[in-house]
């Protein structure tokens, strides 16, 4: 009797240490631009044997029907959950067809204290959106147009694949690996090149800069010249720029940078002018090679091969053997890794440390974004291969 009232004892105790562990969370939902036509919005997700439940299916548990106390649009529930990793998404009315995307990825939030995270209905936060990676010999979201070419901007005289077509990787190296890239003959002033020659396009879905605010995109080009990015006819208008880094290196893969915090909102079109000299003093065609067009969170540049020398963070080896080494850059903490559809395959929590060697000998051969984060909440974001 005395042994089983001890027990008892331990097993309150302990459910009330497991208690103690617990913190408010409250989820937020903008649902502005969701099209609501007076369906409920709920949270679905693995929350185990807590009230909330692990993926109730929406509408059939009352604790996770979400409200909109200010009419605002923006949708408030409040949990108290044990720290640790839950995935989840946002649905609106019942049943599964509501959710923000069908099928993976889910949202993943990370609890460790009491807090309070906002979201944008169907805005992966925490997945780049990749524009174009060219490895599947599409044009991944893109539908191209192009343009500073002379006549080769009619596609009723030249289709698009005279001046852009999809080929080998000419150089694989450090900074790019891609097997497959896209192929640009610029055209000279001989046959009527202009220094804005490039491409535009739609995009498909649109560009969302609500949360991504950085275009990255990898060029191997034979001469020094500006690059230039835009994103057109969205919320905030449209925005040209030049990249924020200047190009170090002729035929050789390199990174550049467009910072694009001061726009908000989804952008239809999309426009890359890889060699804007102007006024253009080539007369003769040139060839340039274009792949990974990102936009992300992540602010930092890479110019050439990352290396310890240049305080640049170092991934390496690639392609990947076995295991996988990350320094400098900072304590990392965290190692998301998601393949080319944006969903996560591998989240890997590490002991803050300035060096981290990850084991992805159960990594599938081919091509994943690889994001890192560190004790700072910085991140950063790489094309990896095995």
């Amino acid at each position: 009797m005395k042994k089983t009232l001890l027990s008892l004892f331990a097993m309150v105790a302990l459910s009330i240490s497991l208690l103690g562990q617990t913190v408010s969370v409250t989820f937020n939902v903008d649902m502005t631009n969701a099209g609501l036509e007076g369906e409920n919005v709920y949270i679905a997700g693995d929350f185990g044997t807590t009230t909330w439940g692990s993926w109730n299916e929406p509408g059939t548990n009352p604790a996770c029907l979400m409200t909109d106390e200010e009419g605002d649009m923006i949708y408030s529930i409040t949990m108290d959950l044990p720290k640790g990793d839950y995935p989840f998404k946002f649905f609106k009315g019942e049943g599964w067809d509501g959710g923000e995307w069908p099928g993976a990825p889910d949202r993943i939030i990370t609890i460790k204290k009491a807090m309070n995270h906002s979201y944008v209905w169907g805005v992966r936060i925490d997945v780049p959106q990749i524009l174009a990676d060219f490895e599947d010999e599409t044009w991944g979201i893109l539908t191209p147009h192009v343009m500073g070419c002379g006549d080769y901007d009619n596609p009723e005289l030249h289709p698009v694949e005279e001046t852009f077509m999809i080929v080998d990787n000419p150089a694989p190296d450090a900074m790019n690996s891609s097997s497959k890239v896209l192929k640009f003959i610029r055209r000279g002033t001989t046959v009527g090149g202009l220094p804005w020659g490039g491409y535009w396009a739609n995009n498909n879905p649109n560009v969302d800069a609500q949360v991504n605010k950085y275009v990255h995109v990898k060029l191997w080009k034979p001469r020094i010249s500006p690059v230039k990015f835009k994103l057109e006819g969205g919320t905030s208008g449209t925005l040209e720029i030049f990249s924020e880094n200047t190009q170090q290196l002729t035929n050789q893969w390199e990174e550049f940078v467009f910072k694009f915090d001061t726009m908000t909102g989804q952008y239809p079109i999309s426009v890359l002018m890889p060699d804007f000299e102007d006024p253009l003093n080539i007369t003769d065609d040139i060839i340039i090679y274009i792949d990974d067009i990102i936009i992300n969170t992540d602010s930092i540049v890479s110019n050439g091969i990352p290396s310890l020398s240049n305080n640049q963070i170092s991934i390496y080896p690639i392609p990947i053997l076995k295991d996988l080494t990350i320094e400098n850059f900072g304590k990392i903490e965290r190692v998301n890794i998601y393949n080319l559809a944006g969903q996560l395959i591998k989240q890997i929590e590490t002991q803050p440390a300035s060096k981290v060697i990850i084991n992805l000998e159960d990594l599938r051969s081919g091509m994943y974004l690889i994001n890192i984060t560190n004790t700072e909440g910085k991140t950063i974001t790489r094309k990896i291969s095995k």
